[in-house]
């Protein structure tokens, strides 16, 4: 887990700078309801398989929500599993300003060995991933 919050907060750093569109700080982050609505619809494998998808998720501001899949057969197997684990969440921490008018929101389940996450603003869903390559 310990890795986990390390990684994230990683990916944190790197984005604050990358995606400064100057918004005000969201009210609320997306809510469990929401994300499962709207689902994940896209996967990349990069130290493990992370989905994702773009949504506004029934707030004002559009958001990119990414939850670690970790093992998975290919992407769509990644996009199934992320699916099923996202009704096992609850929102930890956010929303949480990550420098440069970023916001975020941290998502996990009771035995905290699932972890996700919400990011405002960003203009695509894995770009933040790519810094990780």
């Amino acid at each position: 887990m310990k890795r986990l919050v390390l990684f994230v907060s990683l990916v944190f750093t790197l984005t604050a700078p990358l995606y400064a569109l100057g918004i005000t700080q969201p009210s609320d982050c997306p809510t469990i309801a929401a994300l499962q609505a709207v689902g994940v619809n896209d996967a990349e494998n990069l130290m493990g398989w992370f989905a994702s998808s773009q949504n506004n998720f029934d707030t004002p501001d559009q958001w990119v929500f990414a939850i670690l899949v970790g093992q998975a057969k290919d992407k769509n197997d990644a996009i199934k599993r992320g699916n099923k684990r996202i009704g096992l969440l609850s929102i930890v921490e956010g929303p949480r300003a990550e420098g440069n008018d970023t916001w975020s929101c941290l998502y996990s389940n009771k035995s905290r060995n699932i972890i996700a996450f919400a990011i405002t603003p960003i203009d695509n869903p894995l770009n933040f991933l790519k810094y990780l390559k």
